[in-house]
């Protein structure tokens, strides 16, 4: 069995929490995009490699990790884009033949 790549855990999680009492994390918009600001050391916020981060699920790894995708893709059916779809199935037969003939597959 493969292993799941997993993301890093980022800040902008709505389960990353700043451990500091009070949280040192600030939250604005700049230029259009959210930025975390951390106010204890006045630059951005380092997320799960600042010893105060910390996820409210306990999802994050020692390596700082997000676990949570994983159980969330293992519980995720297949789409219609994983199953194999039979062209003749789904097209009516005027655009079977076109399909045939733009594919090169068959005389019609």
């Amino acid at each position: 069995m493969t292993q799941a790549i997993l993301p890093d855990c980022t800040p902008y999680c709505k389960s990353f929490r700043c451990g500091r009492d009070p949280p040192a994390i600030e939250i604005s918009v700049k230029e259009g995009r959210k930025v975390v600001w951390c106010t204890w050391v006045n630059d951005d916020c380092d997320g799960p490699w600042c010893k105060f981060g910390a996820c409210a699920e306990r999802k994050m790894t020692s390596s700082g990790k997000c676990s949570r995708v994983k159980k969330e893709a293992a519980k995720a059916k297949p789409g219609h884009f994983e199953t194999p779809v039979d062209p003749e199935r789904v097209l009516d037969e005027k655009s079977y033949k076109l399909f045939k003939k733009t594919r090169g597959t068959g005389n019609t």
